[in-house]
């Protein structure tokens, strides 16, 4: 297991390191508005990040696409859009997954529009782990099954050709039927109550797209009070009610949830075909003579992802307490890392704990002060208490900046509901960026984008050579 690395097997990073990870994160933004049905928006993601990747200092002529990107578009944006890619380094035996985890066109509404972060799942292996009471959000458990799940045909370029090489003859039609049944196949009276649900789920959940859509109408505190309006409506009660019984079925409640959503022909159409993460990176291990590095990398929702996957993947090195399909480390010759910026939280403080333990410093987390979403969804402790909470979001920015009503009002009550939960963020290596009020930006909404795309940029010193439209505009 992970946890049992020796303490002096560390990563070498550049000194560039962080620019380096926070390119990668940005480009999954690449595409993000782009409609085209599945193939054609990826086809053109991967130029576009094929690009970035030649054209971006930090990037350039030292990386080289590996894998992907594979994506996953949710129906009626309610769970987040993921995007994944995974790059390798050509001098050097190290890979870096780059996952985007939700899009944020609207920080804001992302934020506090969230219903999933009131609503926590126990983590797979927890108990084993040593850490029974572990949980992370439904939000961060669904999108990593999904993470998981996502498979990419290509492309196969020279440089990691022999990987892919081995991905064939390893995985083959038996461990692809294996994993699609591993996905969809439920049993008995779980089939029926499944189907009810989601028929059930689906038409509650157009019903709140509906009002996100009147919503974004309006103006910024009417979308507010909308917000706490909704969050006792009738249609999120339900949803909730319903997601529960939903993790209630079956053995895998996670599985289950994505069944419930989609239903297992959408599932098949997303998600298949291809390799997964966890074939390829089993092939880059059997491929390589050497230890591997592999590295995970994201930003805002990625950020917290970020983590939360190189955690289940340290977690299944080795083979003692590991199922045979997510075995893909099995003698321990990879050392796993996470970058993560502008996350969120992922999960409760035991989680928190057992990610410590068994990633460590290995954990890189950039968090700047003035901006919203790292202060989802911790609670502070006792008035006065210093640090990213969720009841500081109506005074990040002082006097200057317009302050929207009925926003301390929500942030309390969204406090209120998940203080039971316990948030905290993980890791050990924590940077934390002090972020410049832009005296031009005056609005509350232009002040939240700018400390979470530029804060970033500007605080790493990458402004010279990028800025949003780096990241947000190129679709080639």
């Amino acid at each position: 297991m992970a946890g049992s690395i020796e303490e002096g097997c560390r990563i070498d990073w550049e000194p560039d390191a962080a620019e380096v990870m926070l390119t990668l994160a940005m480009l999954t933004y690449r595409a993000y508005h782009d409609l085209k049905p599945g193939q054609l928006r990826l086809a053109r993601l991967r130029n576009a990040v094929r690009s970035g990747l030649e054209e971006l200092p930090p990037t350039a002529g030292r990386y080289e696409l590996a894998w992907g990107p594979a994506a996953y578009r949710a129906p009626f944006t309610v769970f987040d859009e993921n995007v994944m890619y995974i790059v390798k380094h050509r001098n050097l035996p190290r890979y870096i997954i780059a996952v985007r985890g939700t899009n944020p066109v609207s920080i804001i509404d992302w934020v506090f529009g969230d219903l999933w972060a009131g609503v926590d799942i126990a983590w797979p292996g927890a108990a084993t782990a040593g850490y029974p009471q572990a949980r992370v959000s439904l939000s961060s458990h669904l999108a990593l099954n999904i993470l998981l799940h996502l498979r990419s045909t290509g492309p196969r370029p020279t440089l990691v050709e022999g990987v892919w090489r081995v991905a064939d003859e390893t995985a083959g039609d038996l461990v692809r039927q294996g994993a699609r049944k591993t996905l969809f196949a439920t049993r008995g009276a779980i089939v029926p109550a499944m189907r009810t649900l989601r028929l059930q789920l689906r038409a509650d959940l157009r019903e709140l797209k509906h009002n996100r859509e009147v919503l974004a109408a309006q103006s910024t505190e009417e979308r507010i009070a909308g917000m706490m309006a909704a969050r006792t409506s009738a249609p999120v009660q339900r949803v909730l009610g319903r997601v529960h019984s939903a993790a209630d079925l079956g053995d895998a409640p996670q599985r289950e949830l994505l069944r419930l959503l989609e239903g297992s022909f959408h599932c098949r159409s997303r998600l298949a075909p291809g390799t997964d993460l966890v074939e390829f990176l089993r092939a880059a291990v059997r491929s390589s003579e050497d230890p591997i590095e592999v590295a995970v990398t994201g930003h805002s929702k990625g950020g917290a992802l970020s983590s939360t996957l190189a955690l289940w993947l340290a977690q299944r090195q080795g083979t003692r307490g590991v199922r045979r399909r997510h075995r893909w480390d099995t003698e321990g010759k990879a050392v796993v890392s996470c970058w993560s910026f502008a996350g969120p939280t992922a999960g409760n403080s035991e989680f928190a704990e057992m990610s410590n333990e068994f990633i460590g410093d290995r954990c890189h987390r950039f968090s700047n002060r003035l901006d919203l979403v790292p202060h989802a969804w911790q609670v502070r402790p006792h008035r006065g208490a210093e640090g990213f909470y969720i009841e500081n979001a109506p005074n990040l920015y002082g006097t200057g900046v317009h302050k929207i009503k009925g926003l301390g009002v929500l942030a309390r009550a969204i406090a209120a509901d998940v203080r039971p939960l316990d948030y905290r963020h993980v890791g050990k290596q924590v940077t934390v960026l002090d972020g410049v009020v832009d005296p031009d930006s005056t609005l509350y909404a232009e002040q939240v984008a700018l400390q979470h795309m530029e804060g970033y940029l500007q605080g790493l010193g990458m402004a010279g050579y990028a800025d949003t439209g780096t990241f947000f505009s190129p679709l080639v």
